[in-house]
């Protein structure tokens, strides 16, 4: 190959890979970046809630629109916020795979991080792996 034509290969792929990087079907938002869901996310409920549980989990009016769920990084930040005045609570382990529903990862509004939302879905019974009662010291 010429000295000549290796520059016009060269300049042409450039131009072909700046015009694709301008299109914007090449282009990516943030929002639009694909992440691996967990295997497991978890939920945390009442005591009470966990009793009156047959087939699928019984949740708790917060949940009415969708059902909350977190990471296991997350389990902490939310306890404190929501379950250090509780005397007990369940948190449950859930394999992801499942749960029905539209599993959806998004901020709540006005917030800046992303949470599991379950939309459409249950928690079947038979998506738990792992039960922790929590009980106040």
């Amino acid at each position: 190959m010429t000295k000549s034509t290796c520059s016009f290969l060269f300049f042409f792929l450039l131009a072909v890979l700046v015009s694709c990087a301008n299109n914007e079907d090449f282009q990516k938002n943030e929002s639009e970046v694909a992440i691996e869901t967990p295997k497991y996310l978890y939920k945390i409920l009442t005591r009470e809630n966990w009793e009156k549980s047959c087939t699928v989990v019984s949740l708790s009016k917060a949940d009415t629109d969708f059902i909350h769920l977190a990471t296991e990084e997350q389990l902490a930040r939310i306890i404190s916020k929501f379950w250090s005045g509780a005397s007990e609570y369940v948190i449950l382990k859930l394999e992801t795979e499942r749960l029905p529903g539209e599993l959806v990862h998004e901020s709540n509004p006005g917030g800046k991080n992303k949470y599991y939302h379950l939309y459409q879905g249950t928690i079947p019974l038979g998506a738990i792996i792992e039960l922790k009662v929590i009980a106040a010291d």
